[in-house]
């Protein structure tokens, strides 16, 4: 990807109040909600930083080893917002979640309209995907993920 080098690693405690401050302007219940689970164990998470060292946003993955299967959720603080590290994030976040865990392939639910998380999804080697998901569901269908794309990426065979 062209532009600043982004660096990832993963998130600790001392982060929870740059996660928060990712997510200003959204619902609280969505904000409490993410700061809460942001650690759990069965989750993987990322923050990222720019050449400068400035902070730029997080990856997370909930992971499901039954099925060696992750979802991904991505997001920016808007300063970082149309810079191209939303791509930089989500690769360089599915690399370490691919390495680091039996994790097999890592779906991706963006919705309708959001084009910056689709664009960088797909900078990342994701494919939208138009058949049915792993879920059986429709990936524009109504429910739990209702008017949501469903992107997906497989671990790469080196």
């Amino acid at each position: 990807m062209v532009g600043s080098r982004l660096i990832v690693r993963p998130a600790t405690r001392e982060d929870l109040p740059r996660l928060r401050r990712t997510l200003e302007g959204r619902s609280v219940f969505s904000a409490m909600w993410s700061a809460r689970a942001s650690l759990r164990t069965d989750r993987l998470l990322y923050v990222g930083f720019d050449a400068r060292g400035s902070y730029v946003g997080w990856i997370r993955f909930d992971l499901n080893p039954g099925t060696r299967e992750a979802v991904a959720s991505v997001a920016l603080v808007p300063q970082a917002r149309g810079r191209g590290l939303g791509g930089q994030l989500v690769d360089r976040g599915s690399e370490a979640c691919f390495r680091e865990q039996p994790v097999e392939c890592i779906h991706a639910y963006v919705g309708r309209g959001n084009e910056p998380s689709r664009r960088a999804f797909l900078a990342a080697g994701y494919c939208a995907r138009t058949d049915k998901s792993a879920r059986g569901e429709r990936p524009l269908s109504k429910g739990a993920r209702s008017g949501a794309v469903h992107h997906l990426v497989r671990r790469r065979v080196r």
